[in-house]
C-alpha cells in the first residue's frame, strides 16, 4: 500500500477506535463522565476527527496532483526519447558527410595528379611543337601526328576539367549541409538539456507532495496517540471509582459493559469491512489498465539505443543470454516498459544499478546497467513513466564493460515463475538493430 493509502485508511481507523471507548465511559459512567477534564477531552477527540476528514480531502487532493505531475513525466519523458532520436540520428548524418566530404578530397587528389601529367606533356609539346605542314610540306608524317595528340589531350583535358568542377562544387554543398546539420544538432543537444532540466523539476515537486503527506500522517499519529492515552488513564479512574459502589450497580455496570463490547465488536467489524473496502479501491486505481500476459506486442522499449544481444544468444564467455542488451547513449533517458510496483531499486552485485518491476501474474522486468535510479521500491509505476538515466559510459563489471563495448548497455529480463522468459513477442515494432522506442 503506498503511502497516501496508508495515510487515508490509518487516520479513519484511529479515529473510528478512539471514539468507542469515549463513547462506552459516557454510557457506562454517567455521572463521572461530567467531569470538565473529560468533557476537554472529547472535545479534543471530536476536533481531532474532524481533523481527519480534513486531511482526508486534502489527501485526495494530493493523489490528483500526484497522478497529473506522473503523466507529465510520462509525457516529458516521451518527449526527452524523441530528441534523443533525433541527436543520435543527426550524429550518424555528420560522420557520413564526413566520410563523404573525406571521398571527395581524395578523388580530387586524384585528379590533380592526373592533370599534373597532362599538363608537363602540354608544356613538353610546348617546347618542342610539330612542324607545320605549310612550313614543311616534307614532314607530313611529323605533322600528322601533332595534330593526332592534340586532338587526343584537348578532349580529355576538357572531360578531366568538367568532373573536377562539378566535384568542386559538390564539395562546396556538401560543407554547407555540414554546417547546417552542425548547427542543428547543437539545437538539439541544447533541447534536450532543458528538457532535462525539466524532467528534474517534476521528479522534485512529486517527492515534495509524497513527503508532505507523510508530514502529515506523522502529525495525526502523535495527537491521536496523545489524546488516547488520556481518555483510557481517565476512563480507567472512573471504572476504579465505580467499583466501589454499591453491588447491585456493579451488576448493571457489568451488563452495561457487556453490550458496550458488543457494540465494539460491531464497529470492529464495520472498520475491517470500511478498510478491506478502502484496500480494494486503492488496488483498483494501482491495476494495470491491461494485464501484462495481454500486452503482446505493445510495449515500448525501454531506452533509445542498439540492441548488441537477444534472448538466447551465446554471450563472450560462453553463457547463454537470457535477456535483451540495449547500448545506448550516455545519461539516455530510461523509463518503464508496462504498468506495475517496484519491487527493488539499488545496487546489486555485478549487475550495477538493478530495477526490478513487478507486472503483475507472476511477471518481473529486470532492467541492469542503470546509471541513476529515481524511483524507490514499493512506489507504483506506470507504463512510459522515467525511472532512471544510464551512465555517462560502460557500468563497471556492467554487461558493456565485459563485452568490450564502451558505450553505456542497458539489461533487460523478463521472469515469470523464477524462469527466464523471451522478450521479444511483447516489445511493439520490429526486431532490426536499432531501437527507437
Amino acid at each position: 500500500m503506498t503511502v497516501r493509502a496508508t495515510f487515508i485508511v490509518g487516520l479513519s481507523t484511529s479515529v473510528m477506535l478512539t471514539l468507542p471507548l469515549i463513547a462506552g465511559s459516557a454510557s457506562a459512567e454517567q455521572a463521572p463522565l461530567g467531569t470538565p477534564q473529560l468533557r476537554q477531552i472529547e472535545k479534543q477527540i471530536d476536533a481531532a476527527k474532524q481533523r481527519g476528514q480534513v486531511i482526508e480531502l486534502t489527501i485526495e487532493a494530493v493523489v490528483k496532483e500526484s497522478n497529473a505531475l506522473s503523466e507529465r513525466l510520462v509525457s516529458m519523458a516521451a518527449r526527452i526519447q524523441a530528441r534523443e532520436a533525433k541527436v543520435t540520428a543527426g550524429e550518424e548524418k555528420l560522420a557520413q558527410l564526413d566520410l563523404e566530404e573525406r571521398a571527395l578530397h581524395d578523388q580530387l587528389k586524384r585528379r590533380r595528379k592526373t592533370l599534373g601529367h597532362l599538363l608537363a606533356g602540354l608544356q613538353r609539346l610546348e617546347q618542342d611543337p610539330p612542324p607545320a605542314l605549310v612550313v614543311k610540306p616534307n614532314d607530313a608524317l611529323a605533322a600528322l601526328r601533332g595534330a593526332m595528340l592534340l586532338g587526343a589531350i584537348v578532349p580529355e583535358l576538357k572531360a578531366e576539367a568538367s568532373q573536377v568542377s562539378r566535384a568542386l562544387n559538390k564539395l562546396i554543398d556538401l560543407r554547407a549541409t555540414i554546417i547546417r546539420e552542425r548547427k542543428s544538432l547543437e539545437t538539439n543537444i541544447t533541447r534536450l538539456a532543458d528538457e532535462r532540466g525539466e524532467i528534474e523539476d517534476l521528479l522534485v515537486q512529486k517527492t515534495a507532495l509524497e513527503a508532505r503527506a507523510r508530514e502529515e500522517l506523522n502529525i495525526t499519529k502523535q495527537r491521536e496517540t496523545v489524546l488516547s492515552s488520556k481518555a483510557k488513564t481517565i476512563r480507567q479512574l472512573m471504572v476504579d471509582l465505580e467499583a466501589k459502589r454499591l453491588e447491585a450497580q456493579r451488576i448493571a455496570e457489568e451488563a452495561e459493559k457487556a453490550r458496550l463490547a458488543k457494540l465494539e465488536e460491531q464497529q470492529r467489524i464495520a472498520e475491517e469491512k470500511k478498510k478491506l473496502v478502502e484496500e480494494r479501491r486503492i488496488a483498483a486505481l494501482m491495476r494495470p489498465k491491461l494485464k501484462f500476459s495481454k500486452a503482446k506486442g505493445q510495449l515500448s522499449y525501454p531506452v533509445q539505443g542498439e540492441r548488441v544481444a537477444n534472448f538466447g544468444n551465446k554471450n563472450s564467455d560462453g553463457s547463454i543470454s537470457k535477456g535483451l542488451s540495449l547500448a545506448t547513449r550516455g545519461n539516455a533517458q530510461v523509463i518503464s516498459p508496462t504498468d506495475g510496483k517496484v519491487e527493488f531499486a539499488g545496487h546489486f552485485r555485478t549487475f550495477g544499478q538493478l530495477l526490478i518491476i513487478n507486472a503483475g501474474e507472476g511477471y518481473y522486468l529486470l532492467l541492469a546497467g542503470l546509471g541513476e535510479i529515481t524511483i524507490s521500491a514499493g512506489e507504483p509505476v506506470k507504463a512510459g513513466e522515467p525511472v532512471g538515466t544510464m551512465g555517462a559510459k560502460s557500468a563497471l563489471g556492467g554487461i558493456g564493460s565485459r563485452s568490450g563495448d564502451s558505450r553505456p548497455v542497458l539489461y533487460v529480463e523478463f521472469r515469470r515463475n523464477d524462469k527466464s522468459i523471451d522478450p521479444r513477442p511483447w516489445w511493439a515494432g520490429n526486431s532490426n538493430s536499432k531501437v527507437r522506442g
